[in-house]
């Protein structure tokens, strides 16, 4: 598998499955309720974005390297076996049956449904990988306009100075930015942080907060800032551009955009030392979130699809009983017994594979037929986008390697013929009345020279003939 876009259109099918298995064992772990707090889920979470990357990369970077032994099936033996027809050898293992003994021609035209499975396989990796790449294309160019106008939005935004958000900092236990800026901006309808470090606030910020919920609020934005989730944010939409063939990244975006909200929340609440402070702040923003929405680039205080979905509630109440706080430790081992899971995982998930030694060996027909003396023989292969034709006529010996015509019986014949895409050659041997060999070449009609260029294709081309048909 060296072509680029097959390679690319494997690893693909690889990641829809593995991508797939990872996020439906997180919903159920979930549902169960084995991950309640918000630390465990965005680590879970985590997990199955990155674990369908790795395991995938793993599994198609085995397939493509032959001189692995990976168990896995290949997507035309998936095909074969949807079709019934399983029972089928691949054209790489056959050999053409001749009756020994016979004066008549011979012909053998094997089942080759497993080859064409194959080459429908790869064709179809192929396809995937290219309109994987369009859509990707789309996206990143739409993402690329949303970043720009999300900077212009932002380019009139007026810096001041806060000495309520220096506070906040120096009073929390940890170093979030070295100095953090704040902003106003009148295109916002909310309080969010981007990724250069800054807080921007709408104009109805100082207004509408008293000056503890602005603590709130601030406490909220600089854990944002801590826990680099606009960073993560912006991963994710590009994961989400990229990868967009995976619907389930939508899926994966929210509940880690969701978590993180419940972490910045708990953090904040740590470090105002008010958990109804931050719930009366996270309502009277929800309330103003109604008209526009928050750029996609910065990690929000309150959004409209956290309002309409009920993410809201669950943060209010996480708030007001008190929100859960994992310890350093165990979210460690968490991090840990994650990490073995997805090494685990990458070795033991089912990957799919295209044979491509067999797809491109797949054709109409391979056709061997042989005189019962040996005087005469014909092989014709017919594959896509290419024919070739071996006939002789007098007995016929080659070499010990398999690459050469060593003899020719006298006034014998042996051509060689091949065509593939708008080339064609013909290798001819006769012999004069002594029995030496005379050889000519002619290239798309034209005779050349026989020169090493010709030698090498004539040995490579006759010994795979031997090869594949034992002729």
């Amino acid at each position: 598998m060296t072509d680029l876009l097959s390679c690319l259109g494997l690893w693909l099918a690889n990641y829809l499955i593995h991508s797939s298995l990872f996020i439906a064992g997180v919903v159920l772990l979930e549902r169960w309720r084995f991950a309640r707090s918000a630390g465990l889920r965005e680590i879970l979470w985590r997990a199955a974005l990155l674990g369908g990357l790795f395991s995938s990369t793993y599994c198609t970077s085995m397939a493509i390297d032959s001189r692995s032994n990976t168990p896995s099936w290949t997507l035309g033996q998936v095909l074969s076996v949807a079709g019934g027809r399983m029972e089928t050898t691949p054209v790489v293992e056959m050999y053409s049956n001749i009756e020994a003994g016979s004066s008549k021609y011979r012909s053998s035209k094997p089942d080759l449904s497993y080859a064409y499975a194959e080459r429908a396989s790869l064709r179809l990796t192929k396809l995937l990988a290219f309109v994987a790449f369009i859509g990707a294309f789309i996206n990143l160019m739409r993402l690329i306009k949303l970043g720009r106008s999300a900077r212009a939005k932002l380019e009139n935004r007026m810096e001041v100075s806060s000495e309520e958000l220096l506070v906040i900092q120096r009073n929390a236990d940890r170093t979030f930015v070295s100095r953090p800026k704040l902003s106003i901006a009148t295109c916002l309808d909310g309080p969010i942080s981007i990724p250069n470090g800054e807080i921007v606030v709408p104009a109805w910020f100082f207004k509408s907060l008293s000056d503890s919920q602005r603590r709130a609020v601030y406490a909220h934005e600089l854990a944002h800032q801590y826990r680099y989730d606009p960073i993560w944010l912006i991963f994710l939409h590009l994961m989400n551009a990229v990868l967009w063939i995976q619907p389930l990244n939508k899926l994966v975006r929210r509940r880690l955009v969701h978590c993180a909200e419940l972490q910045a929340d708990a953090m904040a609440a740590q470090i105002v030392s008010d958990s109804r402070l931050l719930a009366e702040s996270l309502l009277i923003c929800a309330e103003k979130i109604v008209a526009t929405p928050n750029l996609a680039f910065g990690s929000t205080f309150s959004s409209r699809s956290d309002t309409m979905k009920g993410g809201l509630m669950e943060r209010i109440d996480s708030l007001l009983e008190g929100p859960s706080v994992v310890t350093s430790g165990r979210l460690t081992a968490a991090r840990w017994a994650t990490v073995s899971f997805m090494l685990i995982a990458a070795l033991l998930m089912p990957g799919c594979n295209v044979d491509s030694e067999v797809a491109y060996r797949s054709g109409e027909s391979v056709s061997v037929t042989k005189q019962g003396d040996g005087k005469k023989g014909d092989v014709t292969i017919r594959r896509a986008n290419l024919f070739v034709n071996l006939t002789h006529s007098g007995s016929l010996k080659l070499n010990a390697d398999n690459n050469d015509v060593e003899s020719l019986e006298k006034h014998g014949r042996f051509v060689l013929k091949e065509s593939q895409g708008k080339t064609k050659r013909l290798y001819s041997i006769t012999t004069d009345e002594l029995g030496n060999l005379k050889r000519s070449y002619s290239l798309n009609g034209n005779e050349t020279v026989i020169d090493q260029e010709v030698k090498d294709w004539f040995s490579s081309s006759l010994s795979k003939i031997v090869h594949e048909t034992d002729f």
